[in-house]
């Protein structure tokens, strides 16, 4: 940074003195700027209502380490915020050494534990187990604190457990033909021969990961993308060298239902992919994750269910396992793309082959077993019913006429505002001639929150204290999750160092 602006103000003479080495800005980062980093974010947790967001992961050296962060919602600036509160080696991962470790931090920090008012975490058991978990210790001891399941988390397990439906060949496909290019430059370039004559793109073939959010919508995209020169390719591979594994990945590709299958976990998991990707955001969503997920299921429902009926019944009530109401086999709804592969198969089998019977039951099952998994891992979202509030068509047509209730759900909140002038100032808000039922949940509360009196003083100050603290539960760990992308960044780059000998160098960089 000194060499480039020396070079961009050449006539500079304070810049002709100023000197930083490597030692010197490290130094600077961690023991100058870092300090009053974390005090002043600190002091910002102390002052607030906030939750808490923490995951763990394992290093190379296969130490566990727990990330903790904190999240509150920023009404000056109008945006959730971030704070990375600490990176913890864990000397093992139960519940109470967890939860123990948790509380010791804030208490370090000299932060109080009646500040938290959320606690997000995936929903492995040692989290949100229903015996004994971290969960359960915060709500024992701290009964305020409210509890939310990773919805990334959820939405990933519900469609592993309905993928498990569809034939396992289809997903040893993906995993074998990844395994066939990996680390082979000779492999992939001899494919290359092979996408040229099909005009196709470079692209080289995804991994199906077993903890990864939903991968496998875009390994089998680039397995639908590549078929047909994957189909030529191996046929081929498998005559220079006829291995169990290659003869069956060529069985696999030259049969039309396989092509069916991905066609169908495309479509499908692509809904998926769109809730979760919604739920990666980082603006306030908590209070639209019941009308997405009800939104999710009416559609799985409408692919195999009358419709008559998925439109009259609550879509978290609603029984799949009520076949008068499924529609006849040869009617589910696959994709336009399945469909008219399969149609395909109908005009030279006939509809009643008995693979056709198969892969229309295969996918009804996958249907039918998403929506069970969805229903069962979203059963609570009642609980969530006070956030109705937030929603402009409650607010300014004062369908909860009191925020009387919501105080009596979170105690907490007569200690941020006076609960009359805040009822007050909910209903006078309905009034306002700049609000309405039109306007989105974003739109509608960032026009409230600038809204000021003749004076310059803010109109709604208490409406807009709990509002804030509604906006600060959260809804996915995914914040943390990218802690942990940035730290493989890192490791990545300590690899890179050492390679070069550049020990000083790297150390420098990572205390920075």
């Amino acid at each position: 940074m000194v060499a480039l602006l020396k070079s961009s103000f050449p006539t500079d003479e304070t810049l002709k003195g100023v000197t930083l080495g490597k030692q010197k800005a490290t130094n600077t980062v961690r023991q100058t700027l870092g300090f009053y980093y974390m005090k002043e974010n600190i002091d910002i947790l102390k002052s607030r209502k906030f939750s808490i967001i923490i995951d763990e992961t394992t290093d190379n050296s296969t130490q566990s380490q727990m990330a903790v962060l904190a999240t509150y919602f920023d009404e000056l600036n109008f945006r959730i915020s971030l704070i990375f509160v600490d990176l913890i080696r864990m000397p093992d991962g139960k519940a109470d050494t967890i939860y123990n470790t948790v509380l010791q931090c804030f208490k370090d920090k000299s932060i109080p534990m009646g500040n938290i008012i959320g606690f997000c975490a995936d929903t492995c058991n040692v989290m949100f187990g229903a015996h004994h978990s971290v969960a359960q210790l915060l709500v024992k001891n701290h009964p305020w604190i409210i509890p939310i399941k990773c919805s990334c988390h959820l939405i990933h397990l519900c469609a592993s457990h309905a993928c498990k439906i569809l034939p396992k060949s289809i997903e040893d496909l993906c995993r074998n033909v990844y395994s066939h290019f990996r680390l082979s430059s000779q492999r992939c370039d001899a494919f290359k021969e092979f996408q040229d004559s099909f005009n196709l793109d470079h692209h080289q073939m995804l991994r199906a990961g077993q903890t990864r959010w939903l991968s496998m919508k875009m390994c089998v995209d680039r397995l639908l993308e590549q078929y047909e020169a994957l189909k030529l390719y191996f046929r081929g591979v498998a005559l220079e060298d006829p291995s169990h594994t290659n003869d069956a990945i060529v069985k696999s590709l030259n049969n039309v239902f396989t092509q069916a299958y991905l066609e169908f976990m495309s479509y499908n998991l692509s809904r998926l992919t769109s809730f979760n990707t919604l739920f990666q955001s980082e603006i306030p969503l908590l209070h639209e994750l019941k009308s997405e997920v009800t939104k999710l299921i009416s559609g799985l429902t409408g692919d195999f269910m009358n419709l008559s009926y998925v439109r009259q019944t609550d879509p978290l009530k609603i029984d799949v396992s009520l076949e008068g109401h499924h529609v006849p086999l040869d009617k589910v709804y696959t994709g336009i793309k399945a469909t008219c592969t399969i149609q395909s198969v109908v005009g030279e089998l006939g509809s009643d082959h008995p693979d056709v019977k198969l892969f229309r039951m295969h996918c009804k099952g996958f249907l039918v077993e998403c929506v069970k998994q969805i229903q069962n891992r979203f059963a609570n979202l009642n609980r969530l019913d006070f956030l109705k509030c937030l929603e402009p068509r409650v607010a300014n047509n004062l369908s909860i006429p009191s925020l009387g209730l919501i105080f009596k759900q979170l105690p907490y909140l007569d200690s941020v505002v006076a609960a009359q002038a805040a009822d007050t100032e909910w209903r006078e808000q309905a009034m306002h001639p700049t609000l309405n039922e039109t306007m989105s949940v974003y739109d509608y509360w960032k026009t409230l929150f600038q809204l000021k009196d003749g004076q310059g003083n803010v109109m709604f100050p208490n409406l807009r204290k709990i509002v804030s603290v509604l906006l600060s539960l959260p809804f996915s760990n995914a914040a943390v999750e990218r802690v942990f992308s940035q730290l493989k960044l890192i490791k990545n780059d300590h690899r890179s160092c050492l390679k070069q000998n550049d020990y000083w160098d790297y150390s420098s960089r990572i205390s920075a």
